[in-house]
């Protein structure tokens, strides 16, 4: 098997992993975020530093993001770009926005701008891009670690998401949201990188990544991935 052909095995069975980390968390295991986090480092961190990377991607790789920019004069100052929050009478939750459309048109970043964009803002102002959650989720939160790291101040707000200025209350009480802010966010990551990079699979190795790109922002169509539900 040449270089380039041994190259796309490995990363269509990263990104299998991936897919059925993220379809696991779908179906409600909010854990599976460790698990993303963890397949989302070997993509973008071991594999993207492969010397065969460039050779299968070329060099104007370009990821879509789904990230919703900030409302001009919003007295917010939070911002989670990712995920949007939902307040139901079976609880609060925030969720990934999945396949659906963003309100903003998708972009195309490079791979190495959408890698360190900011996904997330806390109340106090402190920032995170996707490279810092994923690291850190993987270091500090169990992804490929049996013990816990101190965390950065940044990612110790996002963990909570009062450090957002968000609080969940379920029958008038305090409650926890269902899917976090952060790993709502994790999730969608994974989204993007896989509704970038699986149209770009040959149909050999594709056969073995079981999640639905029929749309893809590379070709027309219409979304068919459902947006996860976890208000029920």
């Amino acid at each position: 098997m040449d270089g380039s052909r041994d190259f796309e095995q490995k990363l269509a069975e990263q990104l299998a992993l991936l897919a059925d980390a993220s379809l696991a968390l779908d179906g409600g295991k909010a854990y599976q975020t460790k698990n993303i986090s963890t397949r989302l480092y070997v993509i973008c961190h071991d594999l993207a530093r492969d010397k065969r990377w460039h050779e299968w991607a070329g060099r104007d790789l370009r990821i879509f993001s789904t990230a919703i920019p900030p409302v001009p004069g919003n007295l917010i100052v939070s911002h989670h770009p990712l995920a949007s929050i939902g307040f139901g009478p079976n609880g609060s939750s925030f969720t990934p926005h999945g396949s659906q459309p963003p309100p903003n048109k998708v972009k195309f970043s490079k791979f190495s701008k959408w890698w360190i964009e900011t996904v997330i803002r806390t109340e106090a102002g402190r920032t995170l891009s996707r490279k810092n959650i994923v690291y850190q989720m993987r270091s500090y939160d169990g992804g490929s670690h049996g013990f816990e790291k101190p965390p950065t101040k940044e990612y110790s707000e996002a963990r909570d998401d009062r450090g957002l200025g968000w609080t969940a209350v379920h029958e008038n009480r305090l409650a926890d949201f269902k899917l976090s802010a952060l790993e709502a966010t994790v999730r969608q990551i994974a989204h993007e990188l896989l509704y970038s990079l699986v149209p770009r699979i040959s149909p050999k190795q594709r056969a073995v990544i079981d999640y639905d790109t029929m749309w893809s922002p590379h070709d027309s169509g219409e979304p068919t991935v459902p947006l996860p539900n976890f208000q029920s």
